[in-house]
């Protein structure tokens, strides 16, 4: 008769205490979205007062016009294409923010919603890549033909987000082995003769594209993630097919149009109709070489990997990788031309060893947390998350911003939590841990998300 008191006792108390527990959530989550209100008041005054013309990227209507307007847009250089593509990045970059908010919210569909659509513009890049590249292909005789019946040209700066370079050789035989400096955009190839045997017949004429972007530009299956993430942007290398150059007859100029469905032809290296596989003897290596921006961290062994057909980074037949940490310039032989990637697995920051949280202030808290490499410090406060540490030549544009306060000293940079964590990713630090990364951490298990929600 005790024990049944008791137990009456305590279940009221129980019930009592998840009253009150409830009515402190309800409140902790009202305080929270009217502070979030706020910063998302103050993100649409500042888009306001930018005056900026890209579309509303929470308004799928909006994405919608602005996707079929750019596919109907006809793009006739690679000036333009890179023009478009870094417009075209500033709405992945409002949809990345989007998404962000999505993850702290815990709205998953949200998060996908946004990928798809990040794919699915990148995507669109790649293709007024390839139009600018059609075009420039049926006009060949425009650039600047050497001697050696070669062109070589590059389009983009040394700064820029998105990099192309482009060489040709325009005698359908004595194709030897080529070295190709594109010095202005910092790529370097060096091409076997066995690459002039893929074109069909052995004895057509060939060109060699590159494109060098400082994101991952490859768009990809959400479903399938992989296990390593690209670090330092890509570097695109494709084996193209020139063709015939026009000609003039008396007053008329004969230029051959191919089909609208194929523009041009991308050539496979190897050819595996003639060379079998990538180990073939047949099959000599390419030797690639770019530069990767100041604001990435790269190990000092670092991985390199192409895109596969099967949507993931293989490493498969890249050997001889030298990093050149002083000039930033990373280099390998491929046996094969694809696109390319310093990788790194996702898990590499994993397990955390431990986190602290020490008030500040009435309104500020650090936050520390020891990752596998480097002890990440945080400050929170009412506008969001900055980083404070580690102080290292590629974190600087995160730590701290252009403005200063009347003493002169750089302000932080303050953005929401997730946005942060993708920034720090894309330097190299994954902070975000997915389900699966826990079949590479051997003695660890999954939360439960049942018990972390009572």
């Amino acid at each position: 008769e005790r024990g049944a008191k008791v137990r009456a006792e305590e279940g009221e108390r129980l019930e009592a205490e998840n009253q009150r527990v409830e009515q402190r959530k309800n409140e902790r989550k009202a305080n929270l979205e009217y502070e979030q209100g706020k910063i998302e008041a103050k993100r649409e005054w500042q888009k306001f007062i930018e005056c900026n013309s890209r579309p509303n990227v929470a308004l799928e209507s909006d994405l919608n016009t602005y996707l079929s307007t750019s596919r109907a847009e006809v793009l006739t250089g690679f000036d333009q294409a890179i023009a478009f593509s870094q417009y075209a990045e500033r709405v992945v970059e409002d949809l990345m923010d989007l998404a962000s908010t999505a993850r702290e919210e815990g709205d998953e569909p949200r998060q996908e919603w946004c990928m798809e659509y990040m794919d699915e513009i990148r995507t669109l890049e790649m293709e007024k890549i390839d139009d600018a590249t059609a075009h420039m292909l049926q006009h060949i005789e425009t650039l600047k033909v050497t001697t050696k019946q070669e062109v070589q040209e590059t389009w983009g700066s040394s700064h820029d987000s998105i990099k192309i370079g482009f060489w040709g050789h325009l005698q359908n035989k004595g194709f030897r082995a080529k070295v190709i400096a594109h010095d202005k955009i910092h790529v370097n190839l060096e091409l076997p003769k066995s690459v002039a045997t893929s074109a069909p017949g052995g004895s057509c004429c060939i060109g060699v594209r590159s494109v060098y972007t400082t994101y991952d530009s490859v768009p990809r299956s959400r479903k399938k993630t992989g296990s390593k993430l690209a670090v330092g942007g890509t570097m695109r290398v494709d084996l193209v097919l020139i063709p015939p150059v026009t000609k003039q007859v008396k007053q008329w100029t004969l230029r051959q149009i191919p089909p609208k469905e194929a523009p041009f032809t991308k050539l496979a290296y190897p050819n595996q109709d003639k060379h079998g596989d990538a180990t073939s003897t047949l099959n000599l290596p390419c030797k690639v070489e770019y530069k990767i921006p100041a604001d990435v961290i790269v190990q000092k062994e670092p991985k390199v990997s192409w895109w596969s057909e099967n949507e993931e980074w293989s490493n498969a037949d890249v050997f001889e990788i030298q990093w050149e940490e002083d000039s930033r310039r990373v280099s390998f032989f491929c046996q094969r031309l694809a696109t390319y990637a310093v990788t790194q697995d996702k898990w590499l920051d994993l397990p955390y060893k431990w986190w602290n949280f020490r008030p500040v202030s009435d309104t500020q808290v650090a936050f520390s947390i020891q990752a596998a490499r480097f002890e990440m410090q945080f400050m929170i406060d009412e506008n969001g998350l900055s980083l404070r540490g580690p102080d290292l030549p590629e974190l600087q544009h995160l730590i701290r911003s252009e403005a200063v306060d009347d003493e002169g000293t750089a302000l932080p940079v303050i953005m929401s939590p997730a946005r942060l964590l993708h920034k720090l990713r894309d330097c190299g630090i994954n902070l975000m841990p997915d389900d699966n990364d826990i079949e590479h951490l051997p003695g660890y298990q999954l939360k439960s998300f049942e018990t972390e929600a009572r």
